[in-house]
């Protein structure tokens, strides 16, 4: 795999990523002003549900395929028929929980949701179902040959196409009332996950496999089901458990005071103020997804050393990332609320959520860096207790201290995930090392950063434009100074490592 190839690929992922963030963050700003937070909640609501089947019908199968697609590539083979039969496999159970999800659609938004307005979001949704998880297979077996322009032309596309079906939408349905807004909402969802298909679609069509098909060629549909098992199973538990606390947060909240609109606070927290915490983390899921393949393919080799390079660069990589991060969004957080929703009162909620830039952006990375090493039952078990950690927290301690009670929850979790996932990657002799230089002086940076650009902003009276280029100044010259990571030096041997040759 040539250096040239993963630079490429890194590259093109990470713009797509970026892309479609910014898509996807204006069109949140849309949709915010146009519904209202109570509106966005009801979205959010069944966002679960589309996020469930996909995790059992296409997650762990797609990325059977890129691993698979991977490693089949390194001993020249042709695993063309392994897509195809697995491409099947998934569509097929896909259309049989559209099936189940349509006809039952009022007694999950009824029984399950808690809101039977979520009944007709849930008939549009699961008409896009088969569709989607056909395009997932596909896109793992591009990611594993490493043509990763095909995934992000279509990433790309199917956003603008779900923002386009709104913007269509609008003038007849927003008028008519929250649910209609909503439904317009999910119509675009649905038609950009069809389309979005049939792009994926012409692109393999136009896509030559690498080796000619041999007798041997295509590993059995079993297998991949074998290799895929452990990896669904954690995406499907995340789901289940991630949709209990959608319904148990509103519930919960209403114990904790009655005069505040639960599903108002919820739509705020999950629709508005999360998704301004995620936008920065595009870059690192883009590494990420880059990561798993190629270190995929290199544990044939077994060069344990190599992978422990490119572990420690990733992480201090990600490290400079995600307290940056966490600088901007705690020390601008009302003014980041004022500018993009309008809403100052949602800058207390974005503060609180910054101090979980550092864990959630780490854990994005390690999630890569264990799935290329096939750690899923690992992976499982600690997302399991994670999601425990969270449900727990939300039940008892939600009616007694609110909305905290999903940031302490969420923080714990996401501890809990990257101590295990670093300790399983690094030596015991340079875990100290590594937790000190790598999230420590980073922490401090970001500490220095943001306390000298409040001091400059008080005593020079300083506007946000100005404030905010003194701290990206400030935090980018202690942290490479500092020597705490050397940001340019460690893209490229996350890069070149990927190698492991």
């Amino acid at each position: 795999m040539s250096t040239k190839k993963l630079v490429q690929g890194a590259f093109i992922l990470t713009s797509a990523s970026v892309i479609t963030r910014l898509i996807g963050f204006f069109y949140r700003i849309f949709m915010s002003n146009a519904i209202g937070a109570e509106g966005m909640g009801l979205y959010q609501l069944i966002m679960p549900i589309y996020m469930l089947v996909w995790s059992i019908s296409s997650s762990g199968i797609s990325t059977a395929i890129s691993k698979i697609t991977s490693e089949e590539c390194e001993k020249r083979r042709n695993c063309f028929k392994t897509l195809v039969s697995s491409a099947l496999f998934s569509s097929c159970a896909a259309a049989f929980l559209s099936i189940v999800v349509f006809i039952f659609s009022d007694i999950i938004a009824e029984k399950f949701l808690g809101d039977t307005r979520c009944s007709p979001l849930l008939k549009i949704l699961s008409l896009c179902f088969p569709f989607m998880a056909c395009a997932s297979c596909i896109r793992g077996y591009f990611y594993g040959l490493q043509k990763h322009i095909y995934p992000a032309c279509a990433q790309v596309f199917e956003q603008i196409i779900r923002v386009a079906v709104v913007f269509m939408l609008y003038p007849f349905f927003f008028s008519k009332g929250m649910e209609y807004a909503c439904a317009a909402a999910v119509t675009g969802v649905a038609i950009g996950e069809m389309l979005s298909f049939l792009l994926t679609l012409i692109f393999l069509k136009h896509t030559k496999p690498p080796f000619k098909a041999t007798s041997s060629a295509g590993i059995s549909i079993a297998n991949v089901i074998a290799i895929a098992l452990p990896l669904t199973l954690t995406r499907i538990s995340a789901s289940l458990l991630s949709a209990v606390e959608n319904v148990l947060i509103p519930s919960r909240l209403s114990l904790f005071s009655s005069s505040v609109n639960s599903l108002s606070l919820f739509g705020s927290l999950t629709g508005m103020a999360m998704p301004l915490i995620q936008f920065p983390s595009s870059v690192l899921v883009a590494v990420s997804s880059s990561l798993m393949p190629a270190i995929s393919s290199a544990s044939v080799s077994g060069n344990k050393n190599s992978v422990e390079k490119a572990v420690e660069k990733s992480l201090s990589f990600t490290s400079a990332v995600s307290f940056m991060a966490f600088s901007f969004f705690f020390a601008f957080s009302q003014e980041i609320c004022i500018a993009v929703y309008h809403n100052a009162s949602l800058g207390v909620l974005l503060k609180k959520l910054s101090l979980l830039c550092p864990l959630l952006y780490t854990n994005i990375t390690l999630c890569g860096i264990l799935n290329g090493l096939g750690m899923h039952n690992f992976i499982f078990l600690i997302s399991l207790v994670s999601s425990l950690i969270n449900i727990a927290a939300i039940y008892f301690l939600m009616p007694v201290i609110g909305i905290d009670a999903f940031i302490i929850s969420t923080f714990t979790g996401l501890l809990w995930c990257c101590t295990m996932g670093i300790s399983k990657c690094i030596r015991k002799e340079n875990l100290i090392h590594i937790l000190l230089n790598k999230f420590f002086m980073p922490f401090c940076c970001a500490f220095c950063s943001i306390n000298i650009s409040i001091f400059t902003r008080q005593h020079f009276n300083l506007s946000f434009i100005p404030s905010l280029f003194i701290m990206g100044i400030t935090y980018t010259m202690l942290i490479i100074f500092s020597g705490a990571a050397e940001i340019k030096n460690d893209m490229l041997s996350i890069i070149k490592n990927k190698r492991m040759h």
